[in-house]
């Protein structure tokens, strides 16, 4: 499965997936053939699929712990937020101090709208590990989009030695360079010279990291919208 895995890593998403369909159809009772393939979809936004791997790697494992976390986080960004909260409870009745346990709880209840709980769970998530890189981002969307934009700033700069959260930076700084460019405009003043935004790596084992960035920012919008409402 090892070229599965460097195939995600150089970002050939599509080859990952064809080569994890080969294994499975090889190997279709083996946990680590479910779960490239699981990832791989994941990639490839094939995100019934992946849940299916996901479910098939979890029943061959015997529920193998690392496996329902990394399952929980899945759900909590692309799937079903209420089942989500479900599995990533259960997970903390086990591991009380588990950070992404935690921080799956906390993206699930942000996508259910449920902001003060998220908050609640995202900090226990970064009390326990600071520099949780999805804790980090999933923090800082909500923060925004509550009207703590200071704060959110501030959570922002802190991520700037992290590779994990360049795309998330790079996306953040954006929107906040086009909230100037529109007060600038409607104030009459002149334009701004753009800041130096960080760098996007090109590489990179976390693979589902430019997914999270879109999934976080269209929650953010989405509660922004309901807490408008």
């Amino acid at each position: 499965y090892w070229r599965v895995y460097a195939l995600l890593e150089c970002g050939d998403t599509k080859e990952a997936l064809h080569q994890a369909r080969v294994a499975v159809e090889k190997v279709p009772d083996k946990t680590q053939a479910q779960l490239a393939l699981a990832q791989a979809a994941w990639a490839n936004s094939m995100f019934a699929l992946a849940q299916r791997a996901y479910e098939r790697a979890l029943r061959l494992s015997g529920e193998a712990t690392q496996i329902r976390m990394e399952y929980a986080g899945f759900l909590a960004m692309c799937r079903l937020p209420k089942l989500a909260e479900s599995v990533a409870t259960r997970l903390l009745e086990q591991f009380p101090e588990s950070s992404d346990a935690w921080t799956a709880l906390g993206i699930a209840q942000l996508r259910l709208r449920r902001a003060a709980e998220a908050q609640s769970s995202l900090q226990r998530a970064l009390e326990l590990e600071p520099n949780h890189a999805r804790a980090q981002m999933a923090m800082a969307s909500l923060l925004e989009n509550v009207g703590r934009k200071d704060q959110a700033a501030a959570l922002v700069k802190l991520m700037a030695d992290s590779p994990e959260t360049a795309e998330f930076r790079r996306l953040y700084y954006e929107e906040q360079q086009q909230e100037e460019a529109f007060r600038r405009l409607a104030e009459g003043l002149p334009a701004k010279e753009p800041a130096v935004e960080p760098r996007t790596p090109t590489r990179g084992r976390r693979l589902t990291t430019w997914l999270l960035v879109v999934v976080l920012f269209a929650i953010a919008a989405a509660l922004a919208l309901w807490l408008v409402l």
